[in-house]
């Protein structure tokens, strides 16, 4: 694309570049909490609020005040089916439509005259087999509950077998969040625990099997007699004791098990099912918890996050504000940057743990390996003066490299696939810690960046043979942690731009560059279902978004700015323009809009709508396309000629550098004719007088317009 040829199909757009940049860390800058950090709401759709109600229902705990919000926004969230979704237009799931009406049914909280959206709900349940074909936590919720029988879920005795010594699977080869469940719930299964609160089943009706023969009158003292006789046999196993002494090892000093509130749930209920439930005192773990309960604005009610994101958004959010940009009011933003890196570096974890970082603010002693790049990229302006802490960090990262060369988010060496196979498991990708594309990339990506290795370390290249290895046969990567195959291939290909010289990076490249633009949309942005992750293959999904147009920008700069055949560079230059101009034509004062789930935890079950992303990476693929564009990568080449750049150059508006100028020099008008300020690095000589001279010159863009050239470069 001529950019000085495109002033009538988005050359309009393109001027507004620099304010779209500059309004938009501007507001960043503004959502700063008071710590240095971001808490951008980490929204996991109703899942768990559902959750809330239902436990703190069943442990007796009268919180109407925090639940009641979180009710109105189950009602709100009701879908025409009847059914509640985990991303829009998966048709409903049955999981987190029956913990919805659960919820909603326990507090009476079906409003007046929605007996027609009580009916529909209740019709995809029975529709979907009832209550017996929901989740294992599901039916844990209702076992609690007394809704079904503690017979109906997996044997605990069957789970007593991670516990044992010599076992050939064991709990600490599954992936920490699922340790972490499976104690609580091995607990309350040995158990048979039964909430004193739950006075009488309320969910006979979703039930496909007759359950008065099976209970009749005696149910409540038949509660009783099973958690008693339960309780002598759990005093009797051995695994008891392992269960409560996992349980202080994972504990932080909030109650908390590593910030989750649905494990610290299911564990409070385990404590009350050992000690009288009015002697047992849980309010420090529900404070904890309430805590992470935030309004999200343009929706009815609360919503209560799984955890809390503060450290990721933090290191997101400082990225963005670090990118070489010429939109930065450096004074605003270096404060900014200031309270951020002291909030990461307070959160680094201690050296008996590893010395990464970890996901949420109340986690302290489970330091993954994403966050901590993303802590570490944050904190690579700063690195000398803290090199304690970053040599720490960085060890973390190298440690934590797999056998097969590549990297998993929690645990090392953890990949076992056959684990996924268990009988008790029914939501896959909940057990493995396997190797993954976005992870291994974003590692990869770093240690270029940083110059942490050097590019043939064995290290590296282990890790560049695994991406090779794993490349789909179309060209893309499956990234495990965002959606899903613009995610990986946007980690994927970051991290081999920079490793052209190893065998095979260039030829991968160019099959990934194919892909990339094959999925491309008409209007120039990108938009992935999360139905790819539950299909195991590509869907898109109807219309662009931001953060996965901003991936896929990124993907393209790399790709035109990297030591590849012309060909490739301009194909990716030429798609990455198209993006921009998607991002610049749906921006609003520095904003995106996006209300659909871009990250991901369990496919099919848990889906990520992260608040901070629709900010962050836009800004970030913006300022580096813009970067681009400066230093003479973009732009085509004609006749020795480099027209495109300039083009771009002149055509972007510098309000700040504008009114600098003004202000120093009011009767220079010679300066600004046309009412533009064109710039390049440094932007004017009143603002970097020892960098650029500010002169009048005929020019590519048209006659009398300005044009920044370098002090002593030849015009």
């Amino acid at each position: 694309m001529d950019w000085n040829n495109n002033v009538g199909s988005g050359g309009e757009a393109f001027e507004s570049l620099g304010g779209v940049l500059e309004d938009g860390l501007e507001r960043l800058v503004a959502s700063q909490a008071q710590d240095g950090s971001w808490q951008h709401a980490f929204d996991t759709g109703v899942m768990p609020d559902a959750q809330t109600a239902i436990g703190l229902y069943l442990l007796g705990e009268q919180a109407w005040d925090w639940v009641r919000p979180l009710l109105v926004r189950l009602q709100a969230m009701q879908e025409e089916h009847g059914g509640w979704s985990v991303y829009p237009g998966d048709g409903g799931d049955l999981s987190t439509t029956v913990e919805c009406y659960y919820a909603l049914t326990l507090w009476r909280a079906w409003p007046v005259g929605s007996e027609l959206a009580k009916c529909r709900a209740e019709k995809f349940i029975r529709e979907r087999g009832g209550l017996r074909k929901c989740r294992n936590l599901t039916k844990t919720w209702l076992a609690v509950g007394g809704e079904i029988l503690w017979r109906e879920l997996p044997s605990a005795r069957w789970y007593s077998m991670l516990l044992r010594r010599g076992s050939p699977i064991r709990l600490e080869q599954l992936t920490i969040f699922t340790q972490l469940h499976i104690v609580p719930m091995l607990l309350l299964g040995h158990l048979r625990y039964v909430s004193p609160y739950a006075k009488a089943p309320v969910l006979t009706n979703l039930d496909m099997h007759s359950r008065i023969s099976r209970r009749g009158s005696s149910w409540t003292g038949d509660k009783d007699a099973r958690t008693t006789n339960a309780r002598r046999l759990l005093v009797r196993r051995r695994a008891s004791e392992r269960c409560r002494q996992m349980i202080q090892q994972h504990q932080e000093d909030d109650g908390t098990l590593a910030g989750y509130h649905s494990s610290t749930f299911l564990w409070l209920l385990a404590k009350r099912a050992w000690v009288h439930p009015d002697t047992c005192d849980v309010s420090q773990e529900l404070c904890s918890i309430r805590k992470n309960c935030l309004f999200i604005a343009g929706e009815f009610g609360k919503h209560q996050q799984t955890c809390n994101a503060h450290v990721w958004n933090t290191s997101l959010a400082l990225q963005a504000l670090q990118e070489k940009s010429l939109w930065a009011h450096e004074k605003t933003h270096a404060r900014a940057i200031d309270r951020g890196v002291a909030y990461l570096l307070t959160h680094q974890h201690r050296m008996e743990y590893g010395g990464g970082w970890a996901f949420s603010s109340n986690n302290t002693r489970h330091p993954d390996t994403d966050d901590t790049v993303a802590a570490l990229t944050a904190l690579m302006p700063v690195r000398t003066s803290h090199a304690a802490a970053w040599s720490r960090g960085v060890q973390f990262l190298l440690d934590r490299q797999n056998k097969d060369g590549g990297w998993s988010a929690f645990v090392k060496n953890a990949g076992k696939s056959y684990l996924e196979w268990i009988p008790a498991n029914d939501m896959k990708r909940a057990m493995a810690d396997p190797s993954t594309a976005d992870v291994t990339g974003r590692v990869l990506e770093f240690l270029a960046r940083s110059q942490s290795l050097p590019s043939a370390h064995p290290v590296v290249a282990r890790g560049c043979r695994w991406l090779l290895r794993h490349q789909e046969a179309d060209g893309s990567w499956y990234g495990r942690w965002g959606t899903a195959y613009v995610y990986g291939t946007w980690c994927a290909v970051r991290a081999l731009v920079s490793q052209t010289h190893q065998a095979g990076v260039r030829a991968s490249l160019q099959v990934a560059l194919d892909w990339l633009m094959s999925v491309q949309r008409e209007d120039g942005g990108f938009g992935e279902s999360a139905a790819s992750e539950c299909l195991g293959h590509y869907v898109p999904l109807g219309h662009s978004l931001p953060t996965q147009t901003a991936w896929a920008l990124d993907t393209l700069v790399a790709l035109a700015t990297g030591d590849l055949d012309e060909a490739l560079r301009r194909a990716a230059q030429r798609s990455a323009e198209r993006c921009v101009l998607w991002l610049l034509k749906h921006e609003h004062h520095g904003q995106w809009e996006e209300d659909y789930p871009t990250g991901s935890a369990f496919a099919g079950a848990l889906h990520i709508r992260y608040h901070i992303y629709r900010e962050v990476w836009p800004l970030i693929a913006l300022s580096r396309f813009a970067e681009m564009v400066e230093s003479g990568h973009a732009g085509s080449v004609k006749g020795g000629e480099q027209h495109g750049a300039s083009a771009l150059i002149c055509s972007l508006s510098l309000k700040d550098c504008q009114s600098h100028v003004l202000a120093q020099n009011p009767s220079d008008s010679s300066l600004l004719l046309a009412g533009r300020l064109g710039h390049a690095r440094g932007s004017c000589s009143t603002c970097r007088p020892h960098e650029l001279r500010i002169e009048r010159a005929d020019h590519a863009c048209g006659a009398g317009r300005s044009r920044a050239v370098a002090c002593g470069a030849a015009d």
